[in-house]
């Protein structure tokens, strides 16, 4: 299997990662903040604090993990947890739209957008990946 992430947002996630580790309850609450906004029509079904703590805990959590041994792995129980919460597409969509503004406002605005970049690039390979895991996933 090639390698999902290039060699330079390995670098930049491999550098930030403690920073988010540090902030990631600040980012939580941030991105539920975001989840949970909108017109009525525009809400997203389901608790929005449950749905971005899913979601950062993912993404921080995997990140950490694919730095650590060099592979995302399955994420069977990371689907079977979105199931769970009724996290689909909208979610998916709606987190990676706020990613990049919120890291910017959680982590400061001189953080170095390629930074926040690497990370919702990470973000999409993530869900790209758990989607085509579970598409090869025996019913």
């Amino acid at each position: 299997m090639t390698n999902p992430i290039s060699d330079h947002v390995h670098a930049l996630l491999s550098r930030s990662l403690p920073l988010l580790q540090a902030h990631k309850n600040i980012l939580i609450d941030a991105m539920r903040e975001s989840l949970g906004t909108g017109k009525p029509a525009h809400r997203l079904p389901g608790r929005p604090h449950a749905a971005a703590s899913a979601l950062v805990e993912m993404l921080v959590g995997r990140v950490r993990r694919y730095l650590e041994v060099g592979e995302i792995g399955d994420l069977g129980e990371v689907m079977d947890e979105h199931r769970a919460l009724a996290l689909d597409g909208r979610h998916y969509s709606r987190f990676g739209d706020a990613l990049v503004p919120v890291l910017k406002d959680v982590l400061g605005p001189t953080l170095p957008r390629a930074v926040a970049s690497a990370w919702c690039d990470a973000f999409w390979i993530l869900i790209r990946t758990a989607k085509a895991q579970s598409a090869e996933a025996p019913a």
